[in-house]
Protein backbone atom coordinates (compact mmCIF):
# COMPACT_ATOMS: atom_id res chain seq x y z
CA UNK A 1 0.00 0.00 0.00
CA UNK A 2 1.40 3.44 -0.95
CA UNK A 3 1.78 6.38 1.34
CA UNK A 4 -1.24 8.03 -0.20
CA UNK A 5 -3.45 4.99 0.40
CA UNK A 6 -2.56 4.91 4.14
CA UNK A 7 -3.75 8.48 4.62
CA UNK A 8 -7.35 9.37 5.47
CA UNK A 9 -9.35 11.09 2.73
CA UNK A 10 -8.80 14.59 4.13
CA UNK A 11 -5.05 14.09 4.23
CA UNK A 12 -5.14 12.57 0.74
CA UNK A 13 -6.86 15.69 -0.59
CA UNK A 14 -4.21 17.91 1.01
CA UNK A 15 -1.37 15.84 -0.53
CA UNK A 16 -3.02 15.86 -3.98
CA UNK A 17 -3.44 19.61 -3.76
CA UNK A 18 0.22 20.08 -2.85
CA UNK A 19 1.35 17.84 -5.72
CA UNK A 20 -0.93 19.62 -8.11
CA UNK A 21 0.37 22.96 -6.92
CA UNK A 22 3.98 21.85 -7.41
CA UNK A 23 3.23 20.47 -10.91
CA UNK A 24 1.41 23.66 -11.90
CA UNK A 25 4.30 25.82 -10.71
CA UNK A 26 6.80 23.75 -12.74
CA UNK A 27 4.50 23.91 -15.76
CA UNK A 28 4.11 27.70 -15.61
CA UNK A 29 7.84 28.24 -15.14
CA UNK A 30 8.59 26.16 -18.25
CA UNK A 31 5.83 27.93 -20.21
CA UNK A 32 7.14 31.35 -19.18
CA UNK A 33 10.70 30.51 -20.30
CA UNK A 34 9.61 29.41 -23.79
CA UNK A 35 6.20 30.90 -24.58
CA UNK A 36 7.05 34.40 -23.32
CA UNK A 37 9.92 35.11 -25.84
CA UNK A 38 8.06 33.34 -28.66
CA UNK A 39 4.94 35.43 -27.99
CA UNK A 40 7.02 38.60 -27.76
CA UNK A 41 8.81 37.93 -31.09
CA UNK A 42 5.55 36.99 -32.78
CA UNK A 43 3.81 40.08 -31.44
CA UNK A 44 6.69 42.33 -32.54
CA UNK A 45 6.77 40.91 -36.09
CA UNK A 46 2.97 41.07 -36.41
CA UNK A 47 3.01 44.68 -35.18
CA UNK A 48 5.74 45.70 -37.68
CA UNK A 49 3.77 44.06 -40.48
CA UNK A 50 0.59 45.86 -39.39
CA UNK A 51 0.19 47.66 -42.78
CA UNK A 52 -0.55 44.26 -44.34
CA UNK A 53 -3.47 43.70 -41.92
CA UNK A 54 -4.47 43.39 -38.20
CA UNK A 55 -2.07 40.49 -37.65
CA UNK A 56 -1.71 41.10 -33.87
CA UNK A 57 -5.49 40.88 -33.39
CA UNK A 58 -5.63 37.69 -35.44
CA UNK A 59 -2.82 36.07 -33.43
CA UNK A 60 -4.25 37.19 -30.06
CA UNK A 61 -7.67 35.85 -30.93
CA UNK A 62 -6.23 32.57 -32.22
CA UNK A 63 -4.06 31.88 -29.16
CA UNK A 64 -6.87 32.86 -26.78
CA UNK A 65 -9.24 30.46 -28.51
CA UNK A 66 -6.71 27.61 -28.30
CA UNK A 67 -6.08 28.48 -24.63
CA UNK A 68 -9.79 28.28 -23.78
CA UNK A 69 -10.28 25.00 -25.59
CA UNK A 70 -7.23 23.35 -24.05
CA UNK A 71 -8.23 24.60 -20.53
CA UNK A 72 -11.76 23.24 -20.82
CA UNK A 73 -10.51 19.89 -22.10
CA UNK A 74 -7.82 19.66 -19.41
CA UNK A 75 -10.23 20.60 -16.56
CA UNK A 76 -12.82 18.08 -17.76
CA UNK A 77 -10.26 15.24 -17.90
CA UNK A 78 -8.84 15.96 -14.42
CA UNK A 79 -12.28 16.33 -12.87
CA UNK A 80 -13.37 12.96 -14.17
CA UNK A 81 -10.12 11.37 -12.95
CA UNK A 82 -10.57 12.70 -9.36
CA UNK A 83 -14.27 11.78 -9.20
CA UNK A 84 -13.49 8.28 -10.37
CA UNK A 85 -10.66 7.90 -7.83
CA UNK A 86 -12.83 9.02 -4.88
CA UNK A 87 -15.76 6.83 -5.80
CA UNK A 88 -14.68 4.08 -3.34
CA UNK A 89 -13.68 6.55 -0.66
CA UNK A 90 -9.91 6.30 -1.04
CA UNK A 91 -7.16 6.78 -3.73
CA UNK A 92 -4.81 3.92 -4.51
CA UNK A 93 -1.26 4.26 -5.91
CA UNK A 94 -2.25 3.81 -9.56
CA UNK A 95 -5.01 6.43 -9.31
CA UNK A 96 -2.66 8.81 -7.50
CA UNK A 97 -0.02 8.46 -10.23
CA UNK A 98 -2.59 9.02 -12.98
CA UNK A 99 -3.97 12.19 -11.34
CA UNK A 100 -0.58 13.80 -10.71
CA UNK A 101 0.88 12.88 -14.11
CA UNK A 102 1.19 15.91 -16.44
CA UNK A 103 -0.49 15.47 -19.86
CA UNK A 104 -0.29 17.41 -23.16
CA UNK A 105 -3.36 19.55 -22.54
CA UNK A 106 -2.08 21.46 -19.52
CA UNK A 107 1.13 22.20 -21.44
CA UNK A 108 -0.86 23.60 -24.36
CA UNK A 109 -3.04 25.57 -21.98
CA UNK A 110 -0.07 27.13 -20.20
CA UNK A 111 1.83 28.00 -23.40
CA UNK A 112 -1.16 29.55 -25.15
CA UNK A 113 -2.23 31.44 -22.03
CA UNK A 114 1.18 33.11 -21.73
CA UNK A 115 1.31 33.83 -25.50
CA UNK A 116 -2.21 35.27 -25.60
CA UNK A 117 -1.43 37.56 -22.64
CA UNK A 118 1.66 38.89 -24.46
CA UNK A 119 -0.25 39.40 -27.73
CA UNK A 120 -3.12 41.14 -25.94
CA UNK A 121 -0.56 43.52 -24.43
CA UNK A 122 0.73 44.29 -28.00
CA UNK A 123 -2.87 44.79 -29.14
CA UNK A 124 -3.44 47.22 -26.30
CA UNK A 125 -0.18 49.04 -27.10
CA UNK A 126 -1.38 49.55 -30.66
CA UNK A 127 -4.47 51.32 -29.35
CA UNK A 128 -2.50 53.44 -26.88
CA UNK A 129 0.31 54.51 -29.28
CA UNK A 130 -1.86 54.66 -32.40
CA UNK A 131 -1.27 58.35 -33.09
CA UNK A 132 -2.30 59.68 -36.51
CA UNK A 133 -1.46 56.43 -38.31
CA UNK A 134 -2.95 53.54 -36.31
CA UNK A 135 -2.50 51.18 -39.23
CA UNK A 136 1.31 51.33 -38.78
CA UNK A 137 1.28 49.62 -35.37
CA UNK A 138 2.79 50.55 -32.02
CA UNK A 139 6.48 49.94 -32.84
CA UNK A 140 6.44 52.12 -35.97
CA UNK A 141 4.74 54.97 -34.10
CA UNK A 142 7.36 54.78 -31.33
CA UNK A 143 10.34 54.27 -33.66
CA UNK A 144 9.74 56.19 -36.96
CA UNK A 145 12.60 54.47 -38.84
CA UNK A 146 10.51 51.26 -38.84
CA UNK A 147 7.99 53.01 -41.09
CA UNK A 148 10.55 52.99 -43.97
CA UNK A 149 10.73 49.20 -43.75
CA UNK A 150 6.93 49.02 -43.70
CA UNK A 151 6.72 51.12 -46.85
CA UNK A 152 9.05 48.74 -48.68
CA UNK A 153 6.97 45.74 -47.60
CA UNK A 154 3.78 47.51 -48.57
CA UNK A 155 5.28 48.45 -51.94
CA UNK A 156 6.17 44.81 -52.63
CA UNK A 157 2.67 43.75 -51.71
CA UNK A 158 1.14 46.41 -53.90
CA UNK A 159 3.44 45.42 -56.78
CA UNK A 160 2.39 41.80 -56.40
CA UNK A 161 -1.26 42.84 -56.40
CA UNK A 162 -0.74 44.97 -59.50
CA UNK A 163 1.06 42.13 -61.30
CA UNK A 164 -1.75 39.74 -60.48
CA UNK A 165 -4.36 42.23 -61.70
CA UNK A 166 -2.32 42.97 -64.85
CA UNK A 167 -1.98 39.28 -65.62
CA UNK A 168 -5.72 38.90 -65.26
CA UNK A 169 -6.33 41.87 -67.57
CA UNK A 170 -3.86 40.54 -70.15
CA UNK A 171 -5.43 37.11 -70.14
CA UNK A 172 -8.93 38.59 -70.33
CA UNK A 173 -7.93 40.93 -73.17
CA UNK A 174 -6.17 38.45 -75.46
CA UNK A 175 -9.20 37.98 -77.65
CA UNK A 176 -9.62 41.74 -77.99
CA UNK A 177 -5.93 42.12 -78.92
CA UNK A 178 -6.22 39.45 -81.59
CA UNK A 179 -9.29 41.18 -83.01
CA UNK A 180 -7.48 44.54 -82.98
CA UNK A 181 -4.43 43.08 -84.75
CA UNK A 182 -6.65 41.46 -87.34
CA UNK A 183 -8.35 44.79 -87.97
CA UNK A 184 -5.00 46.60 -88.19
CA UNK A 185 -3.67 44.11 -90.75
CA UNK A 186 -6.77 44.65 -92.86
CA UNK A 187 -6.21 48.43 -92.70
CA UNK A 188 -2.55 48.05 -93.72
CA UNK A 189 -3.44 45.78 -96.63
CA UNK A 190 -6.00 48.31 -97.80
CA UNK A 191 -3.48 51.16 -97.40
CA UNK A 192 -0.85 49.36 -99.49
CA UNK A 193 -3.38 48.74 -102.23
CA UNK A 194 -4.23 52.45 -102.27
CA UNK A 195 -0.55 53.44 -102.25
CA UNK A 196 0.09 51.10 -105.16
CA UNK A 197 -2.39 53.01 -107.34
CA UNK A 198 -1.50 56.46 -105.97
CA UNK A 199 -0.96 59.28 -108.50
CA UNK A 200 -1.46 63.04 -108.71
CA UNK A 201 -5.09 62.60 -109.71
CA UNK A 202 -5.97 60.49 -106.68
CA UNK A 203 -8.50 62.03 -104.30
CA UNK A 204 -7.46 63.01 -100.80
CA UNK A 205 -9.42 61.65 -97.85
CA UNK A 206 -11.55 64.63 -96.79
CA UNK A 207 -12.12 63.53 -93.20
CA UNK A 208 -9.16 61.36 -92.19
CA UNK A 209 -10.14 59.28 -89.18
CA UNK A 210 -6.98 57.23 -88.56
CA UNK A 211 -3.20 57.57 -88.78
CA UNK A 212 -3.30 55.49 -91.96
CA UNK A 213 -5.65 58.04 -93.56
CA UNK A 214 -3.29 60.89 -92.63
CA UNK A 215 -0.34 58.96 -94.08
CA UNK A 216 -2.18 58.41 -97.37
CA UNK A 217 -2.97 62.12 -97.64
CA UNK A 218 0.63 63.04 -96.79
CA UNK A 219 1.96 60.82 -99.58
CA UNK A 220 -0.56 62.25 -102.01
CA UNK A 221 0.33 65.85 -101.12
CA UNK A 222 4.03 65.02 -101.52
CA UNK A 223 3.32 63.61 -104.97
CA UNK A 224 1.49 66.79 -105.91
CA UNK A 225 4.31 68.98 -104.58
CA UNK A 226 2.18 70.45 -101.81
CA UNK A 227 4.90 70.29 -99.15
CA UNK A 228 3.08 72.28 -96.46
CA UNK A 229 -0.04 70.11 -96.59
CA UNK A 230 2.11 66.97 -96.66
CA UNK A 231 3.99 68.10 -93.56
CA UNK A 232 0.74 68.87 -91.72
CA UNK A 233 -0.63 65.44 -92.58
CA UNK A 234 2.54 63.75 -91.36
CA UNK A 235 2.32 65.69 -88.08
CA UNK A 236 -1.27 64.46 -87.63
CA UNK A 237 -0.13 60.92 -88.38
CA UNK A 238 2.56 61.16 -85.67
CA UNK A 239 -0.11 61.70 -83.01
CA UNK A 240 -1.03 58.03 -83.42
CA UNK A 241 2.46 56.99 -82.19
CA UNK A 242 2.63 54.00 -84.54
CA UNK A 243 5.96 52.11 -84.80
CA UNK A 244 6.49 52.50 -88.56
CA UNK A 245 9.68 54.01 -89.96
CA UNK A 246 8.80 55.29 -93.45
CA UNK A 247 6.47 58.11 -92.29
CA UNK A 248 9.28 59.37 -90.04
CA UNK A 249 11.75 59.25 -92.94
CA UNK A 250 9.36 61.18 -95.17
CA UNK A 251 8.70 63.85 -92.56
CA UNK A 252 12.40 64.32 -91.77
CA UNK A 253 13.12 64.71 -95.51
CA UNK A 254 10.47 67.45 -95.77
CA UNK A 255 11.77 69.21 -92.66
CA UNK A 256 15.34 69.01 -93.92
CA UNK A 257 14.38 70.65 -97.23
CA UNK A 258 12.29 73.36 -95.56
CA UNK A 259 14.24 74.07 -92.36
CA UNK A 260 17.73 72.69 -92.90
CA UNK A 261 19.27 69.54 -91.38
CA UNK A 262 20.38 71.09 -88.08
CA UNK A 263 17.03 72.77 -87.34
CA UNK A 264 15.13 69.66 -88.42
CA UNK A 265 17.19 67.47 -86.09
CA UNK A 266 16.58 69.79 -83.16
CA UNK A 267 12.84 70.26 -83.74
CA UNK A 268 12.24 66.56 -84.46
CA UNK A 269 12.65 65.88 -80.74
CA UNK A 270 8.93 66.75 -80.52
CA UNK A 271 8.10 63.49 -82.27
CA UNK A 272 10.67 61.30 -80.51
CA UNK A 273 9.52 58.79 -77.95
CA UNK A 274 12.50 57.30 -76.11
CA UNK A 275 11.16 53.80 -76.62
CA UNK A 276 10.37 54.23 -80.35
CA UNK A 277 13.44 53.26 -82.43
CA UNK A 278 11.75 54.37 -85.68
CA UNK A 279 11.65 58.02 -84.58
CA UNK A 280 15.19 57.80 -83.16
CA UNK A 281 16.60 56.32 -86.38
CA UNK A 282 14.85 58.92 -88.53
CA UNK A 283 16.27 61.72 -86.40
CA UNK A 284 19.76 60.18 -86.57
CA UNK A 285 19.56 60.20 -90.37
CA UNK A 286 19.52 64.03 -90.25
CA UNK A 287 23.09 64.10 -88.89
CA UNK A 288 26.35 64.23 -90.84
CA UNK A 289 27.95 60.87 -91.57
CA UNK A 290 30.31 60.67 -88.58
CA UNK A 291 27.71 61.68 -85.99
CA UNK A 292 25.06 59.66 -87.80
CA UNK A 293 27.11 56.45 -87.63
CA UNK A 294 27.81 56.98 -83.93
CA UNK A 295 24.09 57.47 -83.27
CA UNK A 296 23.12 54.42 -85.35
CA UNK A 297 25.73 52.23 -83.66
CA UNK A 298 24.36 53.30 -80.26
CA UNK A 299 20.79 52.52 -81.38
CA UNK A 300 21.90 49.10 -82.67
CA UNK A 301 23.13 48.31 -79.16
CA UNK A 302 19.99 49.68 -77.46
CA UNK A 303 17.53 48.01 -79.86
CA UNK A 304 19.30 44.85 -81.15
CA UNK A 305 16.09 43.46 -82.69
CA UNK A 306 15.26 46.57 -84.71
CA UNK A 307 16.42 45.57 -88.20
CA UNK A 308 16.21 48.94 -90.06
CA UNK A 309 19.10 50.32 -87.97
CA UNK A 310 21.42 47.68 -89.41
CA UNK A 311 20.29 48.51 -92.96
CA UNK A 312 21.24 52.19 -92.63
CA UNK A 313 24.47 51.31 -90.83
CA UNK A 314 25.49 48.95 -93.64
CA UNK A 315 24.73 51.65 -96.21
CA UNK A 316 27.00 54.15 -94.46
CA UNK A 317 29.80 51.59 -94.22
CA UNK A 318 29.41 50.76 -97.92
CA UNK A 319 29.49 54.34 -99.23
CA UNK A 320 31.97 56.39 -97.21
CA UNK A 321 33.11 59.82 -98.22
CA UNK A 322 35.69 60.05 -101.01
CA UNK A 323 38.98 58.47 -99.99
CA UNK A 324 37.63 57.10 -96.72
CA UNK A 325 37.00 53.44 -97.58
CA UNK A 326 38.88 51.00 -95.38
CA UNK A 327 39.05 47.27 -94.78
CA UNK A 328 37.40 47.87 -91.40
CA UNK A 329 34.43 49.46 -93.20
CA UNK A 330 34.07 46.33 -95.33
CA UNK A 331 34.10 44.10 -92.25
CA UNK A 332 31.53 46.31 -90.51
CA UNK A 333 29.34 46.43 -93.61
CA UNK A 334 29.28 42.64 -93.86
CA UNK A 335 28.50 42.29 -90.12
CA UNK A 336 25.61 44.79 -90.40
CA UNK A 337 24.21 43.07 -93.50
CA UNK A 338 24.39 39.66 -91.85
CA UNK A 339 22.54 41.03 -88.79
CA UNK A 340 19.95 42.55 -91.11
CA UNK A 341 19.49 39.22 -92.94
CA UNK A 342 19.07 37.30 -89.66
CA UNK A 343 16.48 39.77 -88.32
CA UNK A 344 14.67 39.95 -91.65
CA UNK A 345 14.31 36.16 -91.67
CA UNK A 346 12.49 36.55 -88.34
CA UNK A 347 10.11 39.10 -89.86
CA UNK A 348 11.68 42.06 -88.04
CA UNK A 349 12.30 44.32 -91.05
CA UNK A 350 9.20 44.77 -93.22
CA UNK A 351 6.96 44.96 -90.11
CA UNK A 352 8.32 48.48 -89.49
CA UNK A 353 7.16 49.85 -92.87
CA UNK A 354 3.69 51.02 -93.79
CA UNK A 355 4.66 51.09 -97.46
CA UNK A 356 5.84 47.51 -98.02
CA UNK A 357 7.26 48.45 -101.45
CA UNK A 358 9.86 50.64 -99.72
CA UNK A 359 10.84 47.75 -97.44
CA UNK A 360 11.22 45.39 -100.42
CA UNK A 361 13.37 47.93 -102.28
CA UNK A 362 15.66 48.44 -99.26
CA UNK A 363 15.99 44.70 -98.68
CA UNK A 364 16.72 44.02 -102.35
CA UNK A 365 19.49 46.64 -102.38
CA UNK A 366 20.99 45.18 -99.20
CA UNK A 367 20.98 41.66 -100.68
CA UNK A 368 22.86 42.92 -103.75
CA UNK A 369 25.58 44.35 -101.55
CA UNK A 370 25.69 41.19 -99.45
CA UNK A 371 26.38 39.11 -102.58
CA UNK A 372 29.69 40.88 -103.20
CA UNK A 373 31.03 39.34 -100.00
CA UNK A 374 30.64 35.87 -101.51
CA UNK A 375 33.96 36.55 -103.27
CA UNK A 376 35.59 38.05 -100.17
CA UNK A 377 36.74 35.32 -97.86
CA UNK A 378 37.53 35.79 -94.20
CA UNK A 379 41.16 35.41 -95.21
CA UNK A 380 40.81 38.40 -97.53
CA UNK A 381 39.01 40.56 -94.97
CA UNK A 382 41.63 39.69 -92.36
CA UNK A 383 44.50 39.75 -94.83
CA UNK A 384 48.15 39.76 -93.87
CA UNK A 385 50.77 41.40 -96.01
CA UNK A 386 52.38 39.00 -98.49
CA UNK A 387 55.64 38.94 -100.45
CA UNK A 388 55.95 37.61 -104.00
CA UNK A 389 59.61 37.07 -104.97
CA UNK A 390 61.00 37.02 -108.53
CA UNK A 391 64.62 36.44 -109.65
CA UNK A 392 66.46 38.94 -111.85
CA UNK A 393 70.00 39.22 -113.20
CA UNK A 394 70.97 41.35 -110.21
CA UNK A 395 69.21 39.23 -107.61
CA UNK A 396 65.71 38.96 -106.21
CA UNK A 397 63.01 41.57 -106.41
CA UNK A 398 59.78 41.31 -104.45
CA UNK A 399 56.26 42.68 -104.76
CA UNK A 400 54.40 43.47 -101.54
CA UNK A 401 50.71 42.54 -101.56
CA UNK A 402 48.50 44.28 -98.97
CA UNK A 403 44.73 44.92 -98.70
CA UNK A 404 43.40 47.38 -101.24
CA UNK A 405 42.99 50.28 -98.84
CA UNK A 406 46.70 50.59 -97.97
CA UNK A 407 47.87 54.22 -98.17
CA UNK A 408 51.59 53.66 -97.46
CA UNK A 409 53.85 50.61 -97.12
CA UNK A 410 56.95 50.23 -94.95
CA UNK A 411 59.59 47.47 -95.21
CA UNK A 412 62.50 46.40 -93.05
CA UNK A 413 65.00 44.06 -94.73
CA UNK A 414 67.15 41.50 -92.91
CA UNK A 415 69.99 43.26 -91.14
CA UNK A 416 68.32 46.70 -91.16
CA UNK A 417 67.37 48.44 -87.92
CA UNK A 418 64.34 50.45 -89.02
CA UNK A 419 61.45 50.55 -91.46
CA UNK A 420 61.65 52.45 -94.74
CA UNK A 421 58.70 53.69 -96.77
CA UNK A 422 58.45 52.36 -100.31
CA UNK A 423 57.20 55.76 -101.45
CA UNK A 424 54.41 56.53 -103.90
CA UNK A 425 53.74 56.04 -107.59
CA UNK A 426 52.17 58.28 -110.19
CA UNK A 427 48.76 56.59 -110.21
CA UNK A 428 45.87 57.29 -107.84
CA UNK A 429 44.53 54.61 -105.50
CA UNK A 430 40.92 53.74 -106.29
CA UNK A 431 40.04 53.08 -102.66
CA UNK A 432 41.97 55.96 -101.11
CA UNK A 433 41.71 58.75 -103.68
CA UNK A 434 45.41 59.47 -103.02
CA UNK A 435 48.65 58.54 -104.83
CA UNK A 436 49.00 54.77 -104.73
CA UNK A 437 51.94 53.43 -102.70
CA UNK A 438 54.83 51.66 -104.40
CA UNK A 439 54.82 47.91 -103.81
CA UNK A 440 58.21 46.82 -105.26
CA UNK A 441 61.25 46.22 -103.09
CA UNK A 442 64.66 44.92 -104.18
CA UNK A 443 66.35 42.19 -102.17
CA UNK A 444 69.69 42.36 -103.96
CA UNK A 445 72.43 40.81 -101.92
CA UNK A 446 70.07 39.54 -99.22
CA UNK A 447 71.15 35.99 -98.40
CA UNK A 448 68.48 34.86 -95.97
CA UNK A 449 66.37 36.33 -93.15
CA UNK A 450 63.10 37.97 -92.15
CA UNK A 451 61.51 40.67 -94.27
CA UNK A 452 59.14 42.70 -92.05
CA UNK A 453 56.24 44.68 -93.52
CA UNK A 454 53.71 47.09 -92.07
CA UNK A 455 51.28 49.51 -93.69
CA UNK A 456 48.83 52.31 -92.92
CA UNK A 457 45.30 52.70 -94.25
CA UNK A 458 43.90 56.04 -95.39
CA UNK A 459 42.69 56.81 -91.87
CA UNK A 460 46.24 56.49 -90.53
CA UNK A 461 45.54 53.19 -88.76
CA UNK A 462 48.66 51.01 -88.74
CA UNK A 463 48.61 47.28 -89.47
CA UNK A 464 51.43 44.86 -88.77
CA UNK A 465 54.26 44.24 -88.47
CA UNK A 466 54.08 41.08 -90.59
CA UNK A 467 57.22 38.93 -90.65
CA UNK A 468 57.91 36.89 -93.81
CA UNK A 469 60.86 34.53 -94.08
CA UNK A 470 63.01 35.11 -97.16
CA UNK A 471 65.15 32.17 -98.33
CA UNK A 472 66.55 32.67 -101.87
CA UNK A 473 67.04 28.93 -102.42
CA UNK A 474 63.48 28.06 -101.45
CA UNK A 475 62.08 30.94 -103.47
CA UNK A 476 63.92 29.90 -106.64
CA UNK A 477 63.11 26.20 -106.16
CA UNK A 478 59.45 27.13 -105.78
CA UNK A 479 59.63 29.18 -108.98
CA UNK A 480 61.43 26.36 -110.83
CA UNK A 481 58.82 23.78 -109.84
CA UNK A 482 56.10 26.06 -111.19
CA UNK A 483 57.87 26.88 -114.47
CA UNK A 484 59.37 23.51 -115.42
CA UNK A 485 57.31 21.64 -118.03
CA UNK A 486 54.98 19.08 -116.49
CA UNK A 487 55.08 16.89 -119.62
CA UNK A 488 58.02 14.41 -119.33
CA UNK A 489 58.65 14.50 -123.09
CA UNK A 490 59.18 18.27 -122.83
CA UNK A 491 61.10 18.27 -119.55
CA UNK A 492 63.74 15.70 -120.59
CA UNK A 493 63.01 14.18 -124.02
CA UNK A 494 64.80 10.88 -124.90
CA UNK A 495 65.78 10.18 -128.53
CA UNK A 496 67.91 7.85 -130.74
CA UNK A 497 70.72 9.16 -132.99
CA UNK A 498 73.23 7.05 -134.86
CA UNK A 499 72.61 4.01 -132.72
CA UNK A 500 72.84 5.87 -129.44
CA UNK A 501 70.10 6.82 -126.96
CA UNK A 502 70.40 10.26 -125.36
CA UNK A 503 68.42 12.63 -123.13
CA UNK A 504 68.15 16.35 -123.94
CA UNK A 505 68.90 18.54 -120.88
CA UNK A 506 67.88 22.00 -122.13
CA UNK A 507 64.94 22.56 -119.70
CA UNK A 508 66.84 21.15 -116.74
CA UNK A 509 69.91 23.31 -117.39
CA UNK A 510 67.80 26.48 -117.61
CA UNK A 511 66.90 25.91 -113.94
CA UNK A 512 70.38 24.73 -112.95
CA UNK A 513 70.43 27.10 -109.96
CA UNK A 514 67.54 25.15 -108.40
CA UNK A 515 69.01 21.66 -108.94
CA UNK A 516 71.48 19.84 -106.75
CA UNK A 517 71.33 16.52 -108.62
CA UNK A 518 69.54 14.82 -111.54
CA UNK A 519 69.69 11.04 -111.69
CA UNK A 520 68.25 8.37 -114.00
CA UNK A 521 67.56 4.65 -113.71
CA UNK A 522 65.68 1.73 -115.30
CA UNK A 523 62.99 1.63 -112.61
CA UNK A 524 61.26 4.08 -110.27
CA UNK A 525 63.16 2.54 -107.34
CA UNK A 526 66.63 2.22 -108.89
CA UNK A 527 68.67 5.24 -110.03
CA UNK A 528 72.12 4.24 -111.36
CA UNK A 529 73.51 7.30 -113.15
CA UNK A 530 73.87 10.99 -112.30
CA UNK A 531 73.38 13.41 -115.14
CA UNK A 532 75.98 16.17 -115.52
CA UNK A 533 74.64 19.60 -114.57
CA UNK A 534 77.77 21.72 -114.54
CA UNK A 535 78.76 24.25 -111.91
CA UNK A 536 76.18 26.10 -109.85
CA UNK A 537 75.65 29.69 -111.06
CA UNK A 538 76.45 32.59 -108.74
CA UNK A 539 72.90 33.91 -108.77
CA UNK A 540 69.48 32.33 -108.57
CA UNK A 541 68.19 33.02 -112.04
CA UNK A 542 66.94 31.27 -115.15
CA UNK A 543 70.00 30.41 -117.27
CA UNK A 544 70.47 30.73 -121.01
CA UNK A 545 71.33 27.63 -123.08
CA UNK A 546 74.88 26.53 -122.12
CA UNK A 547 77.52 26.32 -124.84
CA UNK A 548 78.86 22.94 -123.69
CA UNK A 549 77.15 20.33 -125.92
CA UNK A 550 78.29 17.57 -123.56
CA UNK A 551 75.82 18.90 -121.02
CA UNK A 552 72.96 19.49 -123.45
CA UNK A 553 72.77 15.90 -124.69
CA UNK A 554 73.79 12.98 -122.46
CA UNK A 555 73.83 9.28 -123.30
CA UNK A 556 71.37 6.78 -121.81
CA UNK A 557 72.04 2.97 -121.73
CA UNK A 558 70.41 1.09 -124.60
CA UNK A 559 69.59 -1.98 -122.52
CA UNK A 560 67.10 -0.09 -120.33
CA UNK A 561 63.56 -0.81 -121.34
CA UNK A 562 62.32 2.22 -119.36
CA UNK A 563 64.06 5.36 -118.18
CA UNK A 564 63.06 7.22 -114.95
CA UNK A 565 64.29 10.64 -113.84
CA UNK A 566 64.48 11.99 -110.28
CA UNK A 567 65.50 15.53 -109.33
CA UNK A 568 67.03 16.70 -106.06
CA UNK A 569 66.68 20.43 -105.39
CA UNK A 570 69.07 22.75 -103.57
CA UNK A 571 66.58 23.20 -100.71
CA UNK A 572 66.80 19.43 -99.95
CA UNK A 573 63.47 18.41 -101.51
CA UNK A 574 63.02 15.70 -104.19
CA UNK A 575 60.70 15.29 -107.13
CA UNK A 576 58.62 12.18 -107.65
CA UNK A 577 60.16 9.64 -110.09
CA UNK A 578 59.33 10.80 -113.63
CA UNK A 579 59.12 8.25 -116.46
CA UNK A 580 60.75 9.87 -119.49
CA UNK A 581 60.89 6.64 -121.60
Amino acid sequence: MSAAEKLPPSKQSIQIAEVAKTSARELWERAARIALPIGAIGGFCADVLAPLGPLVAYLAFGTSLVCMLSGVIWYGIKRRQIQYALADGHIDAEEYEKITKTSTWPTVFAFTLVSSVVLILFFGAQRVFAGDEPENGAVANIFPFVQQFQRQVLKLQQSADRIEKSAARIEAGQDEIQKALSGLNEKLDDLNKRLGSLDKNSAAIEKPASPEDHYFNARLFELRGEALKARQSYVEYMKGQLPYLDPHLSLTSLMKLQDGAAAAHESYSLFVNGSDPSALVARAMLLDRGLRMNALERLAREFPDYAPTFYFLSRDYAAPEAGQQTLDNLKNERAALESLRALSDRGLFTKYFLDKRMAVAFESEANQRLRKFATMSDEYLNARAKLTVLPTEKGFEAVVTVPYDAAEIFVRKPGESGFKSLGFGNTMGGATGKPAPNTSVNLFGVVRGMVTIKYKDNQGKEFGPFEIEFDPAKEFVSLAKKMMPSNPSELAPVSMWKGKRSVTMVQLLMFRAALKKAEIGPTAAEFRHDLKLGALPKHFQVEELPGDSALVSQEVPLDWKNVFLRLEFVDGSFSQPIQIL
